[in-house]
C-alpha cells in the first residue's frame, strides 16, 4: 500500500524494490530478503518490479500460504477457547486461502 500511495516518489523499479525489501523483517522472509539484496547489490542491478513480485510470490505465494494454513488448521485446538472463539479462528484461516469445505476438508475425516 505504501508503494501504491507513493508512486510519484517511488518512480523507478529499484526504488520500489528497495522500499519493499526494507519492510521485510523476521524469520524466513528476512533471510530471503537479505539473500535477494546481496545478490542484486553484487550484480548492481535490482531488476524489474514485476520480476521482484514474481520471485516473492514464488517464495511466499499461495502454495506456501495454503499449506501453512492447512497446517495451522490441523493444529488448531479448542483448549481454553470458547466454541465461538475456536470457530472464529478456524473460519478466519479458511477464509484466508479460500478453502472449500467439501473438497479441502478431507483431513478432518
Amino acid at each position: 500500500m505504501y508503494i501504491r500511495g507513493n508512486n510519484v516518489i517511488l518512480s523507478t523499479d529499484e526504488k520500489k524494490i528497495t522500499v519493499a525489501l526494507s519492510y521485510i523483517e523476521g524469520g524466513d522472509a528476512e533471510i530471503w530478503a537479505n539473500n535477494f539484496t546481496n545478490e542484486k547489490l553484487a550484480a548492481a542491478d535490482f531488476g524489474k518490479w514485476t520480476d521482484f513480485l514474481d520471485k516473492f510470490k514464488e517464495q511466499f505465494g499461495p502454495t506456501t500460504t495454503k499449506s501453512d494454513t492447512i497446517t495451522k488448521l490441523e493444529n488448531l485446538y479448542q483448549d481454553k477457547l470458547t466454541a465461538t472463539e475456536y470457530w472464529m479462528q478456524a473460519n478466519a484461516l479458511i477464509g484466508q486461502v479460500k478453502l472449500r469445505k467439501k473438497e479441502d476438508f478431507v483431513f478432518l475425516k
